[in-house]
């Protein structure tokens, strides 16, 4: 956000700052956030084994937001599940990654392999991004999330909802080209979505 910028401003036709629309970031804020950063690599490297969020992607396609590597939608911890209350008591369901991508569905995330690898192995769910989670939301939202390899399905999950615990994903992609992560949501449009 602005708060957490250094500076966010406007320029003039000649790229001059205009300093009566420049405004100064909060430093206390921004030492509050999470720091984001980018890929290590522009194209998948020659290893046996990689992470997804180590690699740009070769196209995304998203309707709000950024996707995040090694961070949720909105740049926090990637957690899957969450708290809700069961027979009067409270369950805490939350699932912590260190690796994978934050998401907003619908989206999809594609790589271009060029047929390297043989296994795709994902856990996947939806990010309440530290908001308690409500029955109204259990019953109106789901995400499927779908592995895709040369335009072809790979694998898919049910639809999942936010109290359930990651599901995990393992997938052969033996002589895959191109690999599309895919999150569809269904119900609502304010899904945040996290694959590890």
């Amino acid at each position: 956000s602005s708060a957490t910028a250094v500076a966010v401003g406007y320029f003039d036709q000649d790229w001059h700052r205009l300093s009566a629309h420049t405004y100064r970031g909060d430093r206390r804020l921004r030492n509050l956030v999470h720091a984001r950063k980018p890929p290590k690599y522009l194209s998948v490297p020659e290893n046996e084994r990689i992470y997804l969020s180590d690699v740009v992607p070769s196209h995304i396609d998203q309707h709000k937001g950024n996707v995040n590597a090694d961070r949720s939608f909105r740049g926090n911890l990637l957690s899957i599940g969450g708290l809700f209350l069961k027979d009067g008591k409270e369950e805490n369901n939350v699932q912590l990654f260190d690796r994978g991508f934050g998401i907003r569905a619908p989206s999809s995330v594609e790589f271009n392999l060029g047929g390297r690898f043989e296994r795709f192995h994902a856990f996947a769910g939806i990010d309440l991004e530290g908001s308690p989670g409500r029955q109204v939301r259990l019953h109106n939202e789901r995400i499927n999330f779908e592995v895709w390899g040369d335009d072809r399905l790979l694998a898919a999950t049910r639809g999942l909802q936010w109290k359930d615990r990651a599901a995990e994903i393992e997938v052969g992609i033996k002589g895959i080209k191109k690999l599309k992560l895919k999150a569809i949501g269904h119900g609502a449009r304010w899904h945040f979505g996290s694959a590890a």
